[in-house]
């Protein structure tokens, strides 16, 4: 997310500091997939010394799952620190999915709840500033009609 701009008024980058809220999922819209992601695309692969051919399809929409936010921390876009909340794949599936997200700040690690990472609480001195989602749905079998 765009977090910094020039204030002409200023004379200088400025940090924004606007809430913006974010969900755990992401939907595209087919219509900003490239035309050529959105057909069925050959596809070889390497089996035994052989090779097998198929056809894959990119079904739509594209659904995606948030894996990381990185937050900047403070007033000033020349200086602050970053603290990362990431989805950890080892414990995804646990009988404590609450326990699936940690944050991590410099060498302190540590659990941290989704609703806190998708809550929407902004605070001043820190936001979100980079989402990183992961497609979970996009490539599968040719589809038989």
């Amino acid at each position: 997310m765009k977090r910094f701009l020039y204030d002409i008024k200023v004379g200088d980058v400025v940090k924004v500091g606007k809430q913006v809220s974010f969900s755990s999922e992401l939907d595209i819209p087919p219509e900003i997939i490239s035309p050529a992601k959105r057909t069925a695309q050959p596809v070889k692969y390497q089996l035994f010394g052989g090779t097998l051919s198929s056809l894959v399809y990119c079904s739509l929409p594209y659904l995606t799952r948030a894996s990381a936010v990185l937050y900047h921390h403070g007033m000033s876009a020349s200086g602050g620190h970053y603290t990362l909340d990431v989805l950890h794949p080892n414990r995804e599936l646990t009988e404590r999915p609450r326990a699936a997200w940690i944050r991590i700040d410099d060498e302190l690690v540590s659990d941290v709840r989704p609703e806190d990472v998708f809550g929407g609480q902004d605070r001043e001195d820190r936001q979100p500033y980079l989402l990183f989602y992961k497609r979970v749905t996009a490539w599968g079998p040719a589809r038989t009609n």
